[in-house]
């Protein structure tokens, strides 16, 4: 009886010291974006003056500390138009984890100038201000990156980079089973107790 005690106590004791601190979380979702101020229309694919073209994308991975995000492309295909400034917003929109609070917005600037008849280049300085999302199993920070320059022609994504600031400990199965192991042992040695329990006698 001692041995199956002593088993149900280092069961229980290691359930509790193998649970995981964090575990794996799916991040998942997708981006739009729109040219202007005051955007109101978000889309997929949009377009400026209609030669610089950002394309969404989704995106899908899972980490328990930092990740880098490809958030989408801009590709500048012409160099006949201006660039002084022309505002420019993301969306992200969260699919996993669900619940995601808030949906983020950020709004960038198109730095640099494309003139008429030059092969001039781009660059896109986003608001770099981190932001921070909570949801059912805990929270995480989120900073988008500048867009280093591209010429006429060519093509650079965008990038964000996500870090999970805190979440709920998920026990793994092998966790599960420990518990029940313990729990089964601890029962058993309350039964046999119980069983072995000395009957009243009368004189």
């Amino acid at each position: 009886m001692r041995i199956v005690s002593a088993i149900g106590a280092a069961a229980l004791a290691l359930t509790f010291a193998s649970a995981p601190a964090s575990a794996a979380v799916l991040f998942a979702g997708s981006t739009q974006g729109c040219f202007g101020l005051g955007c109101s229309s978000f889309s997929t694919v949009v377009n400026d003056v209609p030669n610089l073209y950002f394309t969404g994308t989704n995106f899908s991975n899972s980490t328990d500390d930092t990740l880098s995000l490809t958030l989408g492309t801009f590709n500048l295909q012409t160099g006949t138009h201006n660039y002084t400034g022309d505002p420019f917003s993301l969306k992200i929109l969260f699919t996993n984890p669900g619940g995601v609070s808030p949906n983020a917005i950020f709004t960038a600037t198109v730095n640099g100038q494309v003139k008429q008849g030059q092969n001039g280049a781009l660059s896109i300085d986003f608001n770099n201000t981190v932001q921070n999302f909570t949801w059912a199993g805990g929270s995480f920070s989120l900073m988008i990156e500048d867009v280093s320059s591209f010429a006429v022609g060519a093509s650079n994504t965008v990038t964000g980079n996500l870090t999970l600031t805190s979440v709920a400990p998920v026990p793994e199965p092998a966790t599960w089973a420990m518990m029940l192991l313990g729990f089964a042992g601890v029962g058993f040695v309350a039964y046999r107790r119980k069983r072995q329990s000395p009957a009243l006698r009368l004189v």
